[in-house]
């Protein structure tokens, strides 16, 4: 059975705050993983990774990490921002523009006024002001 653990960092912390999900398949081996990162006062919340490894590759393990990612932040006020990075396109994993259309499903839209390979999805909850 598929599930996920997670690990949450003080966001207080200026250098681990945040999430550390990870996908487990049907063995005990990770599937993969997806860390946050959203130390408080930050005006965004970045995705900073979000890798599924060879092997556990169009198995729902990606669609899995992104649901509960974004579940976690469903409160929060500020955007979420990440990077499009295509880490294992040579093991079947998908290429820059199939990620580019994988993360538009979750709400990302292109951000190319911060770089070409930059994505943001708006906050879903009401603006508040940060401690």
């Amino acid at each position: 059975m598929a599930y996920i653990t997670e690990e949450r960092n003080d966001p207080s912390d200026y250098v681990l705050a945040g999430w550390l999900l990870t996908a487990h398949g049907d063995c005990l081996d990770p599937a993969g993983v997806c860390s946050t990162y959203d130390r408080t006062r930050l005006v965004s919340v970045e995705i900073a990774a979000l890798r599924v490894f060879p092997g556990f590759l169009r198995k729902g393990h990606g669609t899995r990490l992104m649901n509960r990612a974004l579940e976690l932040y469903d409160r929060d006020p500020r955007e979420i921002t990440l990077t499009v990075v295509p880490y294992h396109a040579e093991h079947g994993g998908m290429n820059r523009q199939q990620l580019f259309e994988w993360y538009a499903r979750f709400g990302f839209a292109r951000d190319t006024g911060y770089s070409q390979n930059h994505m943001v999805r708006e906050a879903r909850c009401p603006t508040k002001t940060l401690v």
